[in-house]
């Protein structure tokens, strides 16, 4: 299996956006509709001069895009339907293959 090398993005390291991860995640739970009062913005310090203000927008939608998906057809689809659609459309003898790197 190929290493995959970090290119830290804007000078963002991977302890730095493991630390983001941690510390401005929400998990909606299945009830959710709408953000919890108490869900606000988070400011994440990266080092002694900078640090990041992640919105309390942000921080309730940004697992839609991996988990949610729509309700209709109109909305836009979960990752993991598009990777499920992929799969459907590729030649069957190429299919183990690209599942095993998803």
């Amino acid at each position: 299996q190929p290493q995959v090398e970090w290119e830290p993005v804007g000078g963002v390291t991977v302890e730095e956006m493991e630390d983001l991860i941690a510390l401005a995640c929400y998990v909606k739970g299945a009830a959710d509709s709408e953000p919890p009062e108490s869900l606000g913005d988070v400011s994440v310090k990266l080092s002694s001069t900078r640090s990041v203000r992640i919105t309390a927008a942000a921080r309730w939608g940004a697992a839609e895009a991996l988990f949610g998906g729509g309700a209709t057809q109109d909305d836009e689809l979960s990752v993991a339907v598009l990777v499920l659609e992929s799969l459907a459309k590729c030649p069957l003898d190429e299919r183990p293959l690209l599942a095993s790197n998803v």
